[in-house]
């Protein structure tokens, strides 16, 4: 059977990523004192991200007559994360690192089609995206953005006036992206990006949107953890 997450266990882990995502090179105390919970709490959370290879740690600094402090960063190359924007009519999809830096990307044109011959092609492109490029690091999530009204909690993108689409599930039709998946619209998806001192990718003029961090690494730990559990 697996165990329960533990919901302040999960808001206190996404609340140390985010630290280490918006300010690289910080030690643990300052973690803890930035956020308000115990140096036991983010040594424990971080002991399970490093053992995950989504942070690493730099050399021991010396900090006056204490201890010396080890800096905690972002593990830029061990895993990898998918980034869409659905155009209407063009799709862009990047990988990048968990930092956001872009490792590689393609445009997917799709003008005039239908959501479900689209889709079949952005799946088929982003899997030979992985293919080429992954080099054998995990996938931890991906993050979809669109246009229009999307409904994110039933995933579903209610309508893109652009794209002439409307009730489209679109996270079922993804669902051979890799998981978890995260779909949201442009508006939200740009202030999830920008709350977390990531990165947007300009290519050839296409926006492509990331909204994940928090959101997918979490999930992809939770269920990574769950996993171990009924081993």
């Amino acid at each position: 059977m697996s165990r329960k997450t533990d919901p302040a266990r999960a808001r206190n882990f996404a609340s140390v990523l985010q630290e280490i995502f918006a300010a690289p090179g910080r030690s643990r105390k300052d973690i803890a004192d930035a956020i308000g919970i115990s140096v036991a709490s983010v040594t424990s959370i971080a002991a399970s991200l490093l053992e995950h290879r989504l942070i690493s740690e730099s050399a021991p600094v010396a900090a006056g007559q204490g201890r010396p402090r080890v800096p905690l960063s972002v593990d830029t190359d061990s895993n990898l994360v998918m980034g869409i924007h659905l155009g209407p009519r063009v799709t862009g999809i990047v990988l990048t690192g968990l930092d956001g830096v872009a490792k590689a990307s393609v445009l997917v044109p799709h003008s005039g089609m239908a959501a479900a011959t689209a889709f079949e092609l952005v799946i088929a492109q982003a899997q030979k995206l992985v293919a080429n490029h992954a080099d054998g690091r995990p996938v931890v999530g991906t993050g979809v953005a669109t246009g229009g009204i999307v409904d994110r909690e039933q995933g579903l993108i209610v309508e893109n006036a652009g794209a002439g689409w409307s009730q489209v599930p679109a996270q079922r039709m993804l669902e051979a992206l890799p998981q978890p998946l995260v779909l949201d619209n442009n508006a939200r998806a740009a202030v999830a990006v920008g709350d977390l001192g990531t990165r947007s990718l300009r290519d050839q003029g296409q926006t492509l949107q990331i909204p994940y961090l928090d959101q997918n690494v979490v999930r992809y730990f939770e269920a990574d953890q769950q996993a171990e559990a009924v081993k």
